[in-house]
Parts: structure tokens; C-alpha cells; sequence
């Protein structure tokens, strides 16, 4: 999401090698606003508890905003402290950002322009968790690595929140089907999402 970064790290580093896990991006959105729950301010006591739907409208309107911005040349950084401003009582609007960076697509671009495909490997978090040893084994054979079995697969970062509503899931599965969809197409991968 850093503006201009892709582009730095090709000047920098041409030859990297990129892997990026993506996340289904409601699970992504719901794990986000809970982590931003645990490090905010102790005022901000919202759940989603018992949501059945959001205004998408004002979450659109924020999420172009948000990639105008890194468009332009604001820091990812001066984004989020920009959302901070956000009345908290609002859980459309509180989720907007949450929503916005799960757009995978809006970002994925910049990285193509700049590396070839063969650099850049993208793969479904879902994999990793639910088959580490044949992840890890595509990952080393993308870095060119000799495959190492590992005695455990462990969790490190485990959370634990409330699952949405049924009808909240739903929405926001919706909303997100255009995005992925087009996120499909451009990698010409499909995660099921």
C-alpha cells in the first residue's frame, strides 16, 4: 500500500523475490478491526456483535479516498492517521478502512509494472494454514531453496473474536465478489472466496 514502493525496491533490489499471502478478505476485515480494537484507544469498545449490515455507500466513498490518496503520494501512514478521525460510533464508517485495504486488487498492479511474474509469488493464507508442509514446499521451490520438513507447524499468533452474523458474513462476501473476481483475473488464479 506505500506509495511508490514497489518502484523503490525494484531501484533497490531488481533481482528480489516477492511472496505475498492474501487472505480471504472478509476474514481479513474482521481480524483487522479486532486487532485495531486491541491497540486502540480503550474508548473504542465496538464489536460486531450482532451486525447484519453495514452502509456500503459511506465505505466506498472512504476507500476511494484512501487509494486517491496513496495514488497522489501520501504515506500509507498518513492514511490510517487520517482515518483516526473517523467518529467511532459509526461501524460503516469504522470498518471502512478495514473494507478498503481488502480490495486486493486495488494494489496488486503496481507490483507487476514494476517485477515480472516470475518474481512474485502470491498465494491464499488459507493454504498455509490448513497445509503448511506442502506451502512451505512451494515457497522454497520458488526461492530456488532445498526442502526443509519441519518437526511441528505451529500457530504463533493464534486470535480469538466473535463470528459475525450470518447475513453480515453474506454482505460483506457480496461486496467483496467484484473485487476478487477481478483479482482472479488479473493473476489468473482462483481462491474460492
Amino acid at each position: 500500500m506505500q506509495p511508490h514502493l514497489a518502484q523503490s525496491l525494484r531501484h533497490w533490489f531488481p533481482d528480489i523475490k516477492i511472496i505475498i499471502l492474501l487472505r480471504n478478505p472478509v476474514q481479513r476485515t474482521i481480524s483487522d478491526f479486532y486487532q485495531r480494537q486491541n491497540i486502540s484507544d480503550p474508548t473504542f469498545t465496538q464489536t460486531l456483535d450482532g451486525v447484519t449490515h453495514i452502509d456500503l455507500a459511506k465505505v466506498d466513498v472512504i476507500a476511494d479516498q484512501l487509494y486517491t490518496d496513496l495514488k497522489t503520494g501520501v504515506s500509507w501512514l498518513q492514511c490510517l492517521l487520517k482515518q483516526q478521525t473517523i467518529v467511532q460510533t459509526d461501524i460503516s464508517l469504522n470498518l471502512a478502512r478495514n473494507l478498503a485495504f481488502s480490495q486486493y486488487i486495488r494494489y496488486f498492479p503496481q507490483w507487476f509494472e514494476q517485477f515480472p511474474r516470475e518474481q512474485i509469488l502470491v498465494l491464499p493464507s488459507e493454504d498455509l494454514f490448513q497445509n503448511p508442509p506442502a506451502t512451505l514446499q512451494q515457497i522454497y521451490t520458488f526461492l530456488g531453496l532445498e526442502h526443509h520438513r519441519l518437526p511441528e507447524y505451529r500457530n504463533l499468533n493464534p486470535r480469538q473474536y466473535n463470528a459475525i452474523s450470518p447475513e453480515f458474513n453474506q454482505q460483506l462476501t457480496e461486496y467483496f465478489r467484484p473485487y476478487n473476481q477481478q483479482l482472479e483475473d488479473y493473476l489468473g488464479q482462483n481462491f474460492n472466496w
